[in-house]
């Protein structure tokens, strides 16, 4: 027991040596911000949360008194108002594309927010998407099917883009009726330049996004690996359908969804023990973009674009 204690000493003695203390912030010093999403796209309605940030472990309402909330089209020639359900403002009125919206929000806890935004321009021709047979494991042994997607765009303009792939699966419910169940791929990797021009530093990731300023003539091939999405339940049952989306974003949007992934690739690095240097943690600030004024966040617009591949045929490792 006595050996335990003087080798439980030794390693508290190392280890205030070398770790570096992080104080913990009060409420008092932390400032509160607002924070505003808001996603639209063509023929949908829109939907803008409002809230404020909060300490880790507190827990009470993140809700702001909101004064007047409004959004206005071009050149003032339409406004509408948005009804409160929860957290979220809803409109009655639909998203159309080539009309800058200005979001405007009045509060007294933290005064006017506003943004501005619209849908792009729709130009993504998907040509293609090959689903690979072969299989990818990485070291540990996460099993990866591979794609390739081939899609183009207007050349004359720098144009962004974000991909997702959803699977299907379905199950029968306590009424025995078919439920059927879409469900993201949560890992994709690539290694293609446009991807590495990217700059992330973790080459697993939830979502791709990427511009086209590196390619010539806006004709994207990308070759992606994914893991298939399938439930873990024992009663639910792959569906054959594999569905790739290409949103084509604006830069608003394109901004803050990278710095998302790099924010959450620096909290991964920063809690991985791989990366202690003399037992020293080691971080660098990643800020979160935002286009609301006075507020986190992102009100942005977007187009989307699919290809279904159904029933493609899995390698027996599945």
């Amino acid at each position: 027991m006595k050996r335990f204690y003087l080798l439980l000493f030794i390693i508290l003695q190392l280890f205030t040596g070398c770790i570096q203390e992080i104080d913990y912030l009060s409420s008092e010093q932390i400032n509160q911000q607002p924070i505003v999403n808001c996603f639209f796209t063509n023929d949908s309605i829109f939907k803008v949360y409002i809230g404020k940030t909060n300490e880790i472990f507190n827990t009470s309402s993140s809700e702001i008194v909101v004064d007047k909330i409004i959004i206005t089209s071009e050149n003032n020639t339409d406004t509408f108002s948005l009804h409160k359900n929860n957290n979220i403002y809803i409109s009655d009125k639909i998203a159309e594309k080539n009309i800058n919206y200005i979001l405007n929000i009045e509060t007294k806890e933290f005064g006017i927010l506003t943004a501005e935004n619209k849908i792009p321009e729709n130009n993504v021709i998907i040509d293609t998407v090959i689903f690979n047979d072969n299989v990818y494991n990485d070291a540990e042994s996460q099993i990866y099917s591979s794609a390739t997607i081939k899609f183009s765009d207007n050349p004359t303009e720098e144009n962004y883009y974000e991909i997702s792939i959803l699977g299907k699966d379905h199950h029968l419910n306590s009424n025995s009726d078919t439920v059927y169940t879409l469900r993201y791929s949560n890992q994709l990797y690539s290694e293609d330049l446009i991807i590495k021009a990217e700059n992330y530093d973790n080459i697993i990731l939830p979502y791709l996004i990427l511009s086209d300023k590196f390619v010539e003539n806006s004709d994207i091939s990308l070759n992606i690996n994914f893991n298939i999405p399938l439930s873990s339940r024992t009663n639910y049952c792959w569906d054959g359908t594999l569905i790739f989306i290409v949103k084509s974003v604006s830069k608003d949007y394109y901004e803050y969804r990278k710095s998302l992934l790099l924010h959450k690739d620096e909290l991964n690095i920063y809690f991985n023990f791989e990366v202690f240097t003399n037992m020293m943690f080691v971080r660098k600030n990643i800020a979160i973009e935002s286009n609301i004024a006075g507020a986190l966040g992102i009100f942005a617009g977007y187009n989307l674009n699919f290809y279904i591949i159904n029933n493609p045929q899995l390698p027996n490792i599945y």
